[in-house]
């Protein structure tokens, strides 16, 4: 049995509550651009943070020089945001997740994150879930447009952190949208679909997840899903 990297989506996955982030973005944008937008409009879910507010820009008709200026002030004025109203916000871990968490961390895998979150805004949410401690390091949603990215930054990070280098199945994604799950793919990961986020079972399937649980809350099965060659 090889050794596995773990690697988990936050919001609907790991973690559930808050406020809702959307408005916080919705925000961020209204303070730099003074343009009031909801981005609940642009399908958001799975998307990274940069290509939501990239997205959002082209449609309100800035240039790509004005979009590589603005993203990025968007992007510091929403962790101020969020930082300053989390304190405001009930944020629990999902059912059935520390149990889970416990158990990885004694075994031979390591945890990481895969997340449309900025990491300031990733492990504002996991502290509030009482679970950051679990993970050591992660691909985050300020850097790339494309959710995939986000896998290959999280195998550099393994390797240059800790030598360690990962493959096909040796990659386990966990997640709660079809974005999530199609990200495993260029890789050859083994990819795990949770359905405590928005998305349903039927919209899900078709993009043929390796495995799909209600919650994570039956740790030997999602282990067995997990560890299983």
């Amino acid at each position: 049995m090889s050794k596995k990297l773990v690697l988990f989506d936050i919001d609907g996955t790991l973690t559930v509550g808050g406020i809702g982030h959307a408005k916080q973005e919705n925000q961020a944008i209204k303070d730099v651009c003074g343009k009031e937008v909801d981005v609940r409009e642009f399908n958001i879910q799975g998307k990274t943070e940069k290509a939501i507010f990239t997205e959002v820009l082209q449609s309100l008709g800035y240039n790509e020089k004005q979009i590589k200026e603005l993203v990025p002030e968007i992007l510091k004025e929403e962790i101020r945001i969020f930082l300053e109203q989390a304190d405001k916000e009930v944020r629990n871990a999902c059912p059935g997740v520390k149990k889970l968490l416990q158990q990885l961390q004694g075994m031979d895998c390591r945890l990481g994150l895969v997340t449309g979150n900025q990491s300031e805004i990733a492990f504002a949410k996991l502290r509030q879930g009482g679970i950051a401690d679990f993970f050591s390091l992660g691909g985050f949603g300020d850097k790339v447009l494309e959710r995939y990215r986000l896998v290959e930054i999280a195998l550099m990070e393994a390797k240059k952190k800790f030598n360690e280098g990962y493959k096909g199945k040796q990659i386990v994604i966990i997640g709660d949208s079809k974005r999530d799950i199609d990200s495993g793919k260029p890789f050859g990961a083994k990819t795990i679909a949770v359905l405590t986020g928005v998305e349903s079972a039927e919209e899900i399937k078709p993009t043929k997840p390796d495995y799909v649980f209600k919650d994570l809350t039956d740790t030997e099965k999602v282990l067995e899903a997990i560890f299983n060659d």
